[in-house]
């Protein structure tokens, strides 16, 4: 606590982040969690239960039994069809980028040719 600051004391949030993180500091800080929040990685289990849709509603959608869809959920290697169909039942799609060190990122078409993204 700095000298003067008695406990009760109320200071602003600014005051208080200004005294622990410097600007570049801040900054680093920011910019990871600017990263992080664009490469969420989450589990189809997780995809399936952000959207609120239990294994039943979903098994239902993509004609699949509830114990079929939960075995696909913890298979670790997908068919693309497979994923397009989940995918599909959420009201979601799947896109495909392929990045190759010193290019920009290609999203993958089906049928066609891949097209740079950004």
């Amino acid at each position: 606590m700095n000298e003067g600051t008695a406990v009760g004391d109320v200071r602003p949030w600014s005051q208080v982040r200004d005294e622990a993180l410097s600007p570049a500091r801040r900054k680093k800080v920011r910019e990871a969690a600017e990263r992080a929040a664009n490469e969420i990685e989450m589990s189809l289990r997780g995809i399936r239960e952000s959207v609120g849709k239990t294994q039943v509603e979903l098994a239902s959608l993509v004609d699949m039994t509830q114990s079929e869809l939960s075995r696909m959920e913890r298979r670790e290697d997908h068919r693309l069809s497979t994923l397009r169909r989940y995918a599909n039942a959420l009201g979601g799609e799947v896109k495909v980028i392929i990045e190759v060190r010193g290019k920009r990122p290609f999203k993958l078409q089906f049928g066609g040719k891949p097209s740079t993204v950004g």
